[in-house]
């Protein structure tokens, strides 16, 4: 048997018990940390408090469904539709005979002034050469005054016109009245346009009184006159125009018998001159200006 030695057993029993207070100590450390951890996480106050948690069942409710009812499959035939066009019936005529018609086309103012008549005022001057009855120098003098004229379109290029005018002229003693009544022609050179040129050819007679001496003789003529010359037409409206014209006269004088002549002239006391009376002499030329304006109604 072996011997044991007394120091030796004091000092494993202090080991012994060393060993064994430091593993109680750490099984103590493990127990303890854990619950310190929850404890200190779950509460921040100084006294923490556990948190009992109780479980809920939750019942369930049974839903309804409501099925619905199937609808019934109806299956339909096709209708098949046969359409039949008519048949297409041609018909063969002869041809007609077609007519041409010529037409023209005018402006307002030409088919205007075919449809209505013109009324026109107008100031006259005529100057002819020449003498009368040659018991005067002062014969002829140059004459003015108004007029009338009526005119119509009676074709597309061609106006007519009647007209009326007074014209009256004097010289110291003398005095010379005339009255020409003229119907004339105008032809149209552009009927469609506004400014419108003209020539112009006509004729009429002309009613003359002769006044010698303030009226100690006075002698009546009877002469025909007729009349050449062109002129410029312009269109203000449909209802008046402005026209010019100047025309060549020529003025053929019927003087009677000079005895009747000489007869009147002896008894008013102013014959000088009367030797010079020739009745060859009828003839008068000159120059007639006329201006005015036309209304057409």
């Amino acid at each position: 048997m072996m011997r044991r030695i007394p120091g030796d057993n004091v000092f494993l029993e202090a080991i012994m018990r060393m060993f064994s207070k430091s593993i109680v100590l750490l099984l103590s450390i493990c127990f303890l940390v854990p619950s310190f951890a929850t404890v200190a996480s779950a509460h921040h106050g100084p006294h923490p408090r556990i948190k009992k948690y109780r479980t809920v069942k939750k019942q369930r409710r049974a839903r309804r469904v409501r099925r619905l009812a199937r609808r019934p499959v109806v299956r339909r035939h096709s209708r098949v539709v046969v359409v039949e066009r008519p048949r297409t019936v041609v018909v063969h005529k002869p041809a007609r005979e077609v007519e041409v018609i010529e037409t023209t086309t005018e402006t307002s103012s030409a088919a205007t002034d075919r449809q209505k008549l013109g009324i026109g005022l107008r100031g006259n001057a005529i100057a002819l050469s020449g003498d009368k009855v040659h018991l005067s120098t002062l014969e002829n003098p140059i004459m003015y005054g108004p007029g009338i004229s009526f005119t119509g379109r009676v074709s597309p290029k061609w106006d007519l016109e009647l007209a009326v005018d007074y014209l009256q002229g004097s010289k110291d003693d003398f005095r010379q009245r005339s009255v020409p009544l003229t119907l004339s022609g105008l032809m149209l050179l552009f009927p469609e346009s506004r400014v419108t040129p003209y020539g112009v050819a006509g004729g009429g007679v002309t009613f003359t009184q002769l006044s010698y001496g303030d009226g100690q003789f006075v002698h009546d003529i009877t002469e025909a006159n007729g009349h050449l010359g062109g002129g410029v037409k312009v269109r203000l409206s449909e209802d008046v125009a402005l026209s010019a014209d100047v025309r060549a006269n020529m003025v053929y004088s019927h003087l009677g018998s000079t005895t009747s002549i000489k007869d009147s002239c002896v008894n008013a006391g102013a014959c000088n001159g009367m030797e010079t009376v020739s009745p060859d002499d009828k003839l008068d030329v000159g120059m007639t200006m006329q201006a005015g304006a036309i209304l057409y109604f």
